[in-house]
């Protein structure tokens, strides 16, 4: 799981280096994962979490009305 949560984190805009990442909470529906980086001497928390595809058959377009309702 590190080596795939590395490839993800440098796909977003995250600073630091990783220092863990664990699964988190216990949705139903999508993968949620925290994700703690070294950031200049500073641990930064994140959240990042995987959209179901089965679920959400338009992610593109599930991700543009999240932006539009919380601009």
């Amino acid at each position: 799981m590190q080596r795939d949560i590395r490839f993800i984190i440098k796909q977003f805009q995250i600073g630091g280096e990783l220092a863990e990442a664990r699964p988190y909470g216990s949705g139903h529906i999508n993968d949620t994962y925290v994700v703690i980086c070294n950031h200049n001497g500073e641990c930064v928390r994140y959240i990042l979490q995987k959209i179901n595809h089965f679920v959400f058959k338009d992610p593109a377009g599930l991700m543009e009305n999240i932006m539009l309702v919380t601009e």
